[in-house]
């Protein structure tokens, strides 16, 4: 017992400044969300009109509180539901559902920008860079929106920082078993809130495919398939609690390939064109800006414009960090 209290003193006296830090950027952020969430949901009624945004506000909150719901959106959201609901209720039980949904959110957005600080760090990039940006995330139209509404993003996000903040302390070592084990948890964070984001586990493993590892294809498929057990595992879990809510592994399969009838299919752009690649850039760097000013901008030249100029400005930006960059293909994270 006085050996786990040495080891926890000495871990606070060598990692306080950053515990602090770490204490700070949460608690800032934390009271944002609170009153975001709060100010939608609670004083304006927003869960019920459901006119935030157009969000899909009722939805989610029953995923998070309702056993009894119908979790059918668990087909892309695979381990949303048993993840969210156990602590949303328990927190309930003091202070309703509502407002359990809207402290667990709050929580897991600030979480979300404190490992964002903690992944800028990792890339060993200067405190008050790191702050700067740390602060622009915050305060950007998509964490405003998506952390005023009971929304998945604000999880999905989580799930993607927890993995890339894992993968910045893996990404220059010699990998041992507990690494492994590490990369599985990536995965699993990047597919429990959101399937798609399994996408961006597989660029990760990309880049240790790179290191000097034996057997490399055999070592990281299996990870890949550890990583897709567990998850099926704890959707069979998931839906014994819950009935209504479906396993993501067969859904997918029945929907995308022996079916063909899933609802992304509506979400899917099947033809190319140079107006589809517009829109995506107008979608990225100009509509948002409207919907903050309670405005819907139509499809003109002007908006075109603006939107071509943002994609400029954002590609400028990385052609002017790879040029820059002395070392830029050891930059590993950049690219992925």
């Amino acid at each position: 017992m006085k050996d786990l209290k040495m080891k926890i003193k000495d871990f606070l006296t060598n990692h306080g400044d950053k515990i602090k830090e770490f204490l700070k950027i949460f608690s800032f952020v934390f009271a944002l969300n609170l009153f975001l969430l709060s100010f939608v949901n609670l004083i304006t009624n927003g869960t019920e009109t459901d006119v935030f945004y157009g969000g899909d506000t009722p939805r989610v909150l029953q995923d998070m509180t309702l056993q009894d719901g119908l979790h059918y959106r668990t087909s892309v959201h695979p381990l949303f539901v048993i993840l969210t609901q156990p602590f949303v209720r328990i927190i309930g039980k003091i202070t309703g559902v509502v407002v359990a949904a809207v402290i667990f959110e709050a929580l897991i957005g600030a979480l979300s920008a404190t490992l964002f600080y903690r992944f800028m760090q990792k890339l060993k990039v200067s405190k008050k860079t790191s702050l700067l940006a740390t602060i622009i995330l915050t305060f950007s139209f998509t964490q405003v929106a998506f952390n005023s509404i009971f929304e998945t993003y604000v999880f999905s996000q989580f799930g993607l920082m927890l993995m890339w903040v894992i993968a910045t302390g893996l990404v220059d070592k010699k990998l041992e078993l507990k690494d492994y084990a590490l990369l599985v948890i990536a995965g699993m964070g990047s597919l429990a809130f959101t399937l798609t984001n399994i996408v961006q586990f597989l660029i990760l493993l990309t880049i240790f495919l790179n290191k000097n590892v034996k057997h490399k294809f055999i070592k990281f498929g299996s990870i890949l398939l550890v990583v897709l057990s567990i998850t099926v595992m704890l959707a069979d879990i998931q839906k014994a609690f819950w009935p209504s809510a479906n396993n993501f592994f067969t859904s997918s399969i029945n929907g995308f390939i022996l079916d063909k009838n899933s609802e992304e299919f509506t979400y899917i752009e099947r033809t190319w064109s140079v107006k589809r690649v517009i829109f995506q850039m107008n979608t990225s760097f100009v509509y948002q800006f409207g919907l903050l000013g309670g405005l819907i901008l139509e499809k003109n030249n002007l908006i075109n414009l603006l939107g071509l100029l943002g994609f400029a400005i954002f590609g400028l930006i990385n052609l002017y960090y790879f040029f820059r960059k002395k070392k830029i293909f050891q930059e590993k994270i950049y690219f992925a």
